[in-house]
C-alpha cells in the first residue's frame, strides 16, 4: 500500500487520536523486521511521546553512542545528549469506531522524520523517506472496525537520495514529530485546496481537488464559502463537478470586493469552507485559511500590496534545545515570532530547512514573511552530490519539492522559495545548473504562483548576475554575501557587492554578518533539563582556568557582548545605506551556546542590554542612518561635518517629514538643528542631509552623542543614536624634555624633539622606539624607560594561511566562532598612560582605527594570567590565549610601556591618535611610571621576534574563497 504526501484540511470529519504515549525500542542491530516486531503480540518495551522524537530522552536500548558506526562516519549528532542513529521502533493500539464501516479509514501521519516503514496488524503499509511533509495512508482494508488495532512504525536513515538540513545536521533526530490519527473520510470527498489571492481585482481563485470514487456521482458541486477569522463580511460562490474525476482540479473564482489585505502591519486572514455537496446531501467538507496579498519584484524593488518592502531576516536555524525537534504547538511558534517582531524583523529564513504548519500558522497571524528553503544538501555527501546530481536524485529534488509546496503555498506568510543554499556556479555541472538555478524554479513557479522564487542563496563570492557561463538563473532576488563581510571592520567603506550600474534586480545579503560574542556560563543551568549538550560553557571555563584569566571571565563576557551589540547596530545601518540591498537573511536571530551570534540566547530570551526599542531604531521600518564619513573620532575646534539619511519602508509615504536632530557632551547640548524633508514614498533611500558645526575648543577629550528624529505631522516615525569622540590637540609638554627617538614620524611631528640611535641613549631619558634589541635590554636593565611601538617586534597573536583562524588583527569578532584564535573584545582599565582617553571599560568605536588590522602581542611568555594589560584583547572561548594592545612591565631597573596599536599610521589623521600617544609619552616620563609587574630579562627575550609582517588580509580571502567554492 503507497504511503502518500497529503494537504492537511481542517475537516469534521471523526478522527481517533494517536498522540501521547507509545511503545518504543531502539534496534541497534537492525534486526526488529527477521524477529518480526511489528507484529501486534511484540511490544516493545520502552515508551515515548508522539509528537515528539526519540532523541529528546534517554533509552536504555540505545546502547553506547561511542560505538555507534553510523554516529562516528556521519558525525551529525554530536549537540545530543542521547543520540542513537540505530531504527527506532515505535507500537500504538488503537480502535476505530464500528460505525465507520460506510466510511473510508485514513491515517494521518503530521511528519516523520527521516524515514519510516509502516505495519497495521502485522501488514506491511509501505516504506516513505518524505519526511517534511504530512502523509496518509488508506487503511480501510487492514482495520478492524470496533477492535483493538496495532500501528507499527520503523524511523530510520535510509541509504539512497534523501533529503538533508538543518534537521539532519549536528541535532539530528527521528520520530513522529507532528500530530498522528486515524479518520473516517467520505468516498467523495476533498482531497486537495489551493487558494491563490489576487488584490486587483480584490478576488480569491479556489483550485479544488477530490479523492475516491467521485466519477459514480451524478449531481456533485461544491459550494465555497468565505469570511474574514475576525471582522465581516462573506462572500461566495458554487462549482458544478459532474464531470470530476479523482485527482483533477477543478477552478472557481470569488470575487471579494472589499476584503482586507494581508500584510506584516495588518495580517488579516480569511477562512474558506468548502462544502461537497451529492445533490442537497454534503458529503464532506473542508476548510482552509488564506490571506489575500500580492509579492513581486519591481526592478530592484520587492514589492508587496503595491508597497515596496525590506526584508528584514532574522533568520532562524531551527535550535530547540527544550525538545530538539519542533514542537508540535502554533502557541510556542507565537511567542517566539512576537518576540522576533518586537524586535523589528518581518522576514525569516532557515538555513536549507523548511518550517513546520504551526511555524506558518503562526507567521500567518502575526504577519510575518517565511522564505521555504528546500532541504536538498546541507551536509557531506548530500551536499556535495548537488554539483551533478544523478537522475535519481534530481527525481527526488522535483518529488519532494512538489509534496512541500502542495502543503503549504495556502499560507500567505510564505513569500518565497528557495531551491539549494551556497550551491557554487563555478563547481556545478550543466546538469546541475538545469536543475537547481532553472528547472526547480520553473516547478516551483507553477506549483505556487503567488510567491517569489529565489534558486540558490549565494552562488559565491563576486557572483551577482543572473547570468552566467552556463545560462540564466530563473530567479527573482539574488541573495549572495558582500565581498569581504567575513572580516568585514565597521568604518572600513561602504558594502561591496554588484554595480549599480549594470544590476537591476534586489539584493538580499546572505548570512549577513556573523557577529559574535563569548558563550556565557551563566546560561549553561537552562541545560540541565535540556536534551541538546552546551559544550562550549566548560570549554571557555576550562580554557580560562588554563592561562589564568578564570577571574576575568564575566567581564570578557560581558565586553564580547558590547562589541556585539556595537558591530550589529554599525553593520545592519550599512546594509541599509548601500542603495541595492533590499534585505537581509541576518545570521541569526537566536545564539546557539558554541556561537552567540543572535540578538535572542538559544532559548530566545531577550538581552539585558538591547532593548527591543533600541534595536528597532536601526532594524524597523524606516530607519536613520549616520553618513559619517568613515570616521566616529574628532578633534575640537574643527568644522565637524555628518549627514543623515533616512531609509523608508513603512505601509505609507511621508508626506510633510521634519528631521531634528540634538549633538549632546552627557547633559550639555552643544548644537541642535531640524530641516523639513521632500516627500518620502515608500521604498526610498534619500541622499545624505548635512549637518555642519564648529565644533567648541576643550581641554578634554569626551564622548559625544548625536540624536536624531524623524516625524510626521508631530508623529515620530524613526529615531537613532550614534556615539562620536571629541579630543584635543594637545601639542607638546613637559615629556619632550625627556623623550628621545628614533621615529621619523615623531620628529616630524616634534622638531624638537632629541633624534637618537637607542644605543646612545642613557637613562633616565624615555626611549620612543618601534624596535627592540640587545642595546634596548641593556638600556632597560640599567632603569632606562622605553615606550615600545612595536611594529613586530614583540611576538604577536597571529595564525595566517587559514581563514579560520585569521580574524586576529580584525577589529570585529570570529564570524560563527570558527577555528580557535581571533578578536572576541577587548578589556579597558583605568590608567594614566590612557589619559582621560574615553573608553568605558572596553574598546569602542572609537578605537577601531587604532586595532583594525593590527595584531595583539602575546603575554604568554610572561607566564600565564601575571600581567594585567591596560587594553587587553579577548581570544577565542577554547584557547583564552593571554594577549594585549598595550600594557606595561618592569625590567630590571627599568619600564617597558608595549602596544601593538596603529599609532604610527593613523597619527597625522586621528587627533584621537595624536591625544593618546600624548598621554602615553606623558606617563613614561612621569614618576608613576613604575610598573607593578616585573619579567626578567630572559622572558622579555624570549618575547622579541625578527620576522617582518605579511599581507594577512590576502590570505584570508583566499582561504574564505576556497572554502566556499
Amino acid at each position: 500500500m503507497r504511503i502518500f504526501a497529503a494537504q492537511e484540511l481542517m475537516t469534521a470529519r471523526p478522527k481517533v487520536s494517536l498522540d501521547g504515549t507509545w511503545g518504543f525500542c531502539y534496534d541497534p542491530g537492525d534486526v526488529g523486521e527477521k524477529q518480526r516486531w511489528y507484529q501486534p503480540d511484540k511490544p516493545l518495551p520502552e515508551a515515548t511521546q508522539v509528537p515528539g522524537c526519540a532523541q529528546a530522552q534517554a533509552h536504555a536500548s540505545a546502547g553506547d553512542p561511542e560505538k555507534d558506526p553510523v554516529i562516528k562516519r556521519e558525525q551529525f549528532m554530536g549537540s545530543l545528549k542521547y543520540p542513537c542513529a540505530a531504527p527506532a521502533w515505535y507500537h500504538k493500539t488503537f480502535t476505530v469506531p464500528g460505525d465507520w464501516a460506510s466510511e473510508k479509514v485514513f491515517l494521518h501521519l503530521g511528519g516523520i522524520h527521516p524515514a519510516a516503514t509502516l505495519w497495521l496488524n502485522g501488514i506491511r503499509l509501505g516504506t516513505t523517506t518524505s519526511s517534511r511533509c504530512p502523509l496518509r495512508c488508506n487503511l480501510t482494508k487492514y482495520v478492524e472496525l470496533g477492535e483493538e488495532n496495532t500501528l507499527v512504525a520503523k524511523i530510520f536513515w535510509p541509504t539512497g537520495p534523501l533529503m538533508n538540513g538543518l534537521w539532519d545536521a549536528g541535532c539530528a533526530w527521528q520520530g513522529l514529530y507532528r500530530s498522528a490519527w486515524v479518520e473516517a473520510v467520505p468516498d467523495a470527498h476533498t482531497s486537495n485546496v489551493q487558494i491563490i489571492g489576487g488584490i486587483e481585482p480584490l478576488a480569491a481563485t479556489i483550485n479544488l481537488s477530490l479523492g475516491g470514487t467521485v466519477s459514480r456521482r451524478r449531481d456533485l458541486r461544491a459550494v465555497v464559502e468565505i469570511e474574514p477569522v475576525t471582522g465581516r463580511g462573506s462572500y461566495g460562490g458554487e462549482l458544478k463537478l459532474k464531470s470530476a474525476r479523482a485527482g483533477e482540479v477543478a477552478s472557481l473564482r470569488v470575487e471579494m470586493p472589499g476584503a482586507a489585505l494581508w500584510s506584516p502591519d495588518s495580517p488579516n486572514l480569511h477562512l474558506a469552507t468548502v462544502r461537497l455537496l451529492d445533490g442537497s446531501e454534503e458529503v464532506d467538507a473542508a476548510q482552509v485559511r488564506f490571506g489575500l496579498r500580492e509579492i513581486r519584484v519591481e526592478g530592484r524593488q520587492i514589492v508587496l500590496n503595491g508597497t515596496p518592502v525590506f526584508l528584514r531576516g532574522g533568520a532562524d536555524d531551527q535550535s530547540y534545545p527544550e525538545s530538539v525537534c519542533p514542537p508540535a504547538s502554533k502557541e510556542f511558534f507565537l511567542k517566539r515570532l512576537r518576540t522576533a517582531k518586537d524586535y523589528g524583523f518581518n522576514y525569516t529564513k532557515s538555513c536549507v530547512e523548511i518550517f513546520p504548519p504551526e511555524f506558518l500558522d503562526a507567521a500567518d497571524e502575526l504577519g510575518y514573511l517565511v522564505c521555504q528553503e528546500m532541504p536538498f544538501g546541507l551536509r557531506g555527501k548530500y551536499r556535495a552530490v548537488r554539483q551533478d546530481p544523478p537522475q535519481n536524485w534530481i527525481d527526488m529534488y522535483r518529488r519532494e519539492q512538489g509534496n512541500i509546496m502542495r502543503a503549504d503555498r495556502n499560507h500567505p506568510s510564505v513569500i518565497l522559495y528557495a531551491m539549494a543554499s551556497e550551491l557554487g556556479v563555478r563547481a556545478q555541472s550543466r546538469r546541475s545548473f538545469q536543475t537547481f538555478n532553472q528547472g526547480l524554479p520553473t516547478l516551483a513557479r507553477k506549483l505556487n504562483p503567488a510567491a517569489l522564487v529565489m534558486d540558490v542563496t549565494h552562488v559565491g563570492h563576486g557572483l551577482y548576475s543572473p547570468r552566467t557561463k552556463l545560462g540564466r538563473r530563473n530567479t527573482d532576488l539574488i541573495e549572495s554575501c558582500a565581498e569581504g563581510q567575513e572580516g568585514l571592520d565597521p568604518l572600513s567603506g561602504p558594502l561591496r557587492g554588484p554595480d549599480p550600474k549594470t544590476y537591476s534586480m534586489p539584493w538580499l545579503l546572505h548570512e549577513y554578518s556573523w557577529w559574535t560574542a563569548l558563550p556565557d556560563p551563566a546560561i549553561a543551568p537552562q541545560y540541565n533539563n535540556s536534551a541538546i549538550k552546551c559544550p562550549a560553557y566548560p570549554i571557555i571555563e576550562e580554557s580560562a582556568q588554563e592561562t589564568g584569566l578564570i577571574d576575568e571571565l564575566p567581564r570578557f563576557v560581558e565586553n564580547s557582548r558590547k562589541l556585539k551589540w556595537a558591530l550589529q547596530k554599525h553593520g545592519l545601518e550599512e546594509a541599509r545605506k548601500h542603495p541595492l540591498v533590499k534585505g537581509y537573511h541576518f545570521w541569526v536571530i537566536h545564539d546557539f551556546n558554541w556561537c552567540p551570534e543572535g540578538i535572542l540566547s538559544e532559548f530566545w530570551e531577550p538581552p539585558a542590554e538591547v532593548s527591543a526599542a533600541q534595536f528597532r531604531m536601526y532594524n524597523d521600518d524606516t530607519a536613520l542612518l549616520l553618513d559619517d564619513g568613515e570616521r566616529r573620532c574628532f578633534a575640537w575646534g574643527q568644522l565637524l561635518r555628518l549627514g543623515i539619511q533616512v531609509s523608508h519602508y513603512g505601509p505609507a509615504a511621508l508626506n510633510k517629514p521634519v528631521l531634528a536632530w540634538r549633538l549632546v557632551a552627557g547633559r550639555k547640548k552643544l548644537a541642535d538643528g531640524s530641516r523639513k524633508l521632500s516627500r518620502m514614498p515608500g521604498g526610498t533611500l534619500t541622499g545624505s542631509f548635512g549637518i555642519k558645526l564648529k565644533m567648541p575648543h576643550s581641554k578634554s577629550p569626551r564622548a559625544l552623542t548625536l540624536r536624531v528624529q524623524l516625524t510626521e505631522n508631530g508623529r515620530q516615525v524613526g529615531q537613532n543614536y550614534w556615539d562620536l569622540w571629541a579630543f584635543p590637540e594637545s601639542g607638546a609638554g613637559d615629556w619632550l624634555a625627556h623623550i628621545v627617538t628614533d621615529l621619523p614620524f615623531l620628529t616630524r611631528a616634534y622638531p624638537e624633539l632629541k633624534r637618537r640611535r637607542p644605543e646612545s641613549v642613557a637613562a633616565p631619558a624615555v626611549l620612543v622606539t618601534a624596535g627592540m634589541s640587545g642595546t634596548i635590554l641593556d638600556f632597560l636593565q640599567r632603569g632606562g624607560r622605553v615606550v615600545l611601538l612595536s611594529q613586530g617586534a614583540l611576538k604577536e597573536y597571529r595564525f595566517e594561511g587559514d581563514w579560520r583562524n585569521s580574524y586576529t588583527n580584525c577589529y570585529r569578532t570570529i564570524p560563527y566562532l570558527t577555528g580557535q584564535h581571533g578578536n572576541m573584545g577587548t578589556v579597558v582599565r583605568e590608567h594614566p598612560a590612557l589619559g582621560e582617553y574615553p573608553h568605558e571599560g572596553w574598546c569602542d568605536l572609537n578605537f577601531v582605527h587604532l586595532i583594525s588590522g593590527v595584531y595583539p602581542i602575546e603575554l604568554t611568555p610572561f607566564g600565564s594570567g601575571r600581567i594585567a594589560p591596560i587594553i587587553r584583547s579577548i581570544d577565542h572561548y577554547r584557547t583564552m590565549a593571554d594577549k594585549a594592545y598595550l600594557f606595561e612591565i618592569a625590567v630590571g631597573k627599568g619600564a617597558l610601556l608595549a602596544t601593538s596599536l596603529k599609532i604610527a599610521p593613523t597619527y597625522e589623521a586621528y587627533a584621537a591618535t595624536r591625544y593618546l600617544l600624548h598621554a602615553m609619552l606623558t606617563y613614561a616620563a612621569s614618576e608613576a611610571f613604575r610598573p607593578e609587574q616585573s619579567v626578567t630579562r630572559e622572558q622579555l627575550e624570549s618575547a622579541i621576534v625578527t620576522t617582518n609582517r605579511r599581507d594577512q588580509a590576502a590570505k584570508l580571502a583566499d582561504g574564505f574563497m576556497k572554502y566556499y567554492e
